[in-house]
C-alpha cells in the first residue's frame, strides 16, 4: 500500500465536540461580484470558498452540521507530513456555512464539501475577513 506524504483532515465543532474527517484535496477562491438592478451596481459582495474532497464515508456526527439551517461553524484544515520535514499547515475559517455532495454513481463514499466564510486565516496570518 502507497502512504500518502501528507495527511489531510477537516476538523470542525459541532455542539462543543470535535469532529474529524479525513479529506485528499482541498483548494480555496476569494471571489468578488457585484449585485445589479437595473444596470445599478447595487453591491460589491465578496466571500471566500473552500472546497473540500474525500473518498471514506462521512461520519455521523458530521452529518449532524446539516441539522439546522444557521450554520455558524468554525474549524480548521490541517496539512501534515508524515515524514515530518515539512511543518504542519493550518487553514482556519470562522463563521461559516456548510454544502454537502455525494457522488454515489463511480464511488459510493466519495465526496465534496463546500465552505463558504468571510474570516480565513492561514497558519496565524489572517489573509481575508470581511
Amino acid at each position: 500500500e502507497v502512504q500518502n506524504r501528507f495527511e489531510l483532515t477537516l476538523n470542525t465543532m459541532i455542539n462543543n465536540q470535535k469532529n474529524v474527517l479525513k479529506i485528499e484535496s482541498f483548494g480555496y477562491t476569494i471571489d468578488q461580484y457585484k449585485d445589479k438592478v437595473d444596470d445599478v451596481t447595487i453591491e460589491i459582495k465578496d466571500m471566500v470558498y473552500i472546497y473540500v474532497s474525500g473518498s471514506e464515508t462521512i461520519n455521523k456526527d458530521f452529518i449532524k452540521l446539516f441539522e439546522t439551517k444557521t450554520q455558524n461553524i468554525n474549524g480548521y484544515i490541517e496539512i501534515k507530513d508524515t515524514q515530518g520535514k515539512i511543518p504542519t499547515k493550518k487553514i482556519e475559517f470562522k463563521n461559516s456555512r456548510y454544502s454537502l455532495s455525494e457522488n454515489n454513481y463511480e464511488n459510493p463514499s466519495s465526496f465534496s464539501i463546500s465552505i463558504y466564510t468571510n474570516d480565513i486565516i492561514i497558519d496565524g496570518a489572517s489573509i481575508y475577513k470581511k
